[in-house]
């Protein structure tokens, strides 16, 4: 029983940080507006790899639980990896475009279906419970693996060129895929998933995920608010940029957070438990850290940065776990999807709100606007949230 679990566990740590060792991440959307690529576009850029996750984040997300897993997860890394070699290949509008498609699809595979994959291969052991505690540590490593990125992508990309960065972003993918097919068990598929179709599994995560009040307050909390990090995340770099900063000053500042946030992610698995409604009061300190950040130098400017993630992080594994607990159907990659969707939907929204706001005023400005922003939506979520008595 111990080697099945250790195993997954290895299995689960290793393909975590592969797969986010991605020396280009700090330095892509700084390349694409060097290239050419105006504010605006960028935003369409962002909508576009949004787009294509709404589009099939639900029906990809059932594959999850009607096709082994593995197999899944290991099509997800060869597609990241080809996303990095279209890039290179083809440095424009479309090529980037046709990038975030393939990135967009990679992560839509992958969503829902490697929580299930984690959760089911512990029940099979009977060790659910330390779900929370695999799972907090693996989101750990993942941030570890993105501030590496981030902390040789902008050295390299300043001293080497973007080309090195991006070759190396398209090998990490592969070894990811390799340990993945080493260390993650074989599953079979579920005998209630496999007897059914496509169409009633699909109605079956769909109906438990809005069914169900304390999933559907996961959601609009997922949706609302925590989706502000990703989409601020992709906008740092022009931020940063706008205060003067290097390529490899970027990839330093930012990788001082990611590190920050992988501890507020390990440190999140050893919480007690929260009411849902009280975990505002994070998402609260967290904006107001956005708000006050363009207004310091920039010491005072990354120890707020830094701030907001490790907030923004600690209320993501707390959200991730309680809606793992709660699902009580065969379809969980599928209910899970529901919730990813709902994140990507609201997304799309935001990207287009920062394009505007960014191309009418500055990076700083709108920086400012999405905290305010982010502040009115805690206040609507927290009143929802008592209503429902969640």
């Amino acid at each position: 029983m111990m080697s099945s679990t250790k195993h997954l566990e290895r299995g689960w740590y290793g393909l975590q940080f592969f797969r986010e060792l991605i020396p280009i991440y700090p330095v892509y959307a700084v390349m694409m507006t060097e290239g050419g690529i105006t504010p605006i576009e960028l935003s369409l850029l962002f909508i576009i790899w949004s787009g294509t996750v709404v589009t099939l984040e639900v029906p990809l997300g059932v594959l999850g639980d009607r096709l082994p897993r593995k197999l899944l997860v290991l099509v997800s890394c060869l597609l990241k990896a080809v996303a990095f070699a279209l890039w290179l290949a083809m440095p424009d509008f479309l090529g980037f475009m046709a990038g975030f498609i393939c990135w967009g699809v990679s992560s839509t595979i992958l969503s829902g279906t490697i929580e299930a994959l984690l959760y089911d291969g512990l029940s099979e052991h009977d060790e659910q419970m330390r779900f929370t505690r695999i799972y907090s540590r693996g989101a750990a490593i993942a941030e570890v693996g993105v501030a590496s990125a981030l902390l040789i992508g902008g050295v390299l990309s300043q001293w080497l060129g973007y080309t090195v960065a991006l070759v190396l972003s398209s090998v990490s993918p592969l070894v990811a895929a390799l340990l993945a097919w080493r260390l993650l068990p074989d599953m079979a598929v579920h005998d209630a998933a496999r007897r059914e179709s496509y169409v009633s599994t699909l109605r079956t995560g769909w109906e438990h995920a809005v069914g169900r009040r304390i999933i559907a307050y996961i959601i609009v909390l997922f949706a609302g608010v925590g989706t502000f990090y990703g989409v601020y995340e992709e906008y740092v770099g022009p931020f940063l940029r706008e205060r003067d900063f290097s390529l490899a000053a970027i990839g330093l500042v930012m990788a001082g957070y990611q590190g920050c946030r992988a501890v507020g992610m390990w440190m999140a698995g050893r919480l007690p438990d929260f009411k849902l409604r009280h975990l505002n009061l994070l998402y609260v300190s967290g904006a107001i850290c956005l708000l006050l950040m363009p207004l310091g130098g920039d010491v005072q400017m990354a120890a707020l940065l830094s701030m907001f993630v490790v907030l923004f992080a600690v209320v993501e594994i707390v959200l991730e776990t309680q809606l793992q607990h709660a699902i009580e159907s065969h379809a969980r990659a599928t209910v899970t999807s529901v919730v990813n969707m709902a994140r990507e939907i609201v997304g799309m929204f935001y990207y287009l709100l920062i394009g505007l706001v960014a191309t009418a005023t500055s990076w700083h400005e709108m920086t400012m606007a999405l905290a305010i922003a982010c502040l009115g939506l805690i206040a609507i979520v927290t009143v929802v949230g008592y209503r429902w008595r969640v």
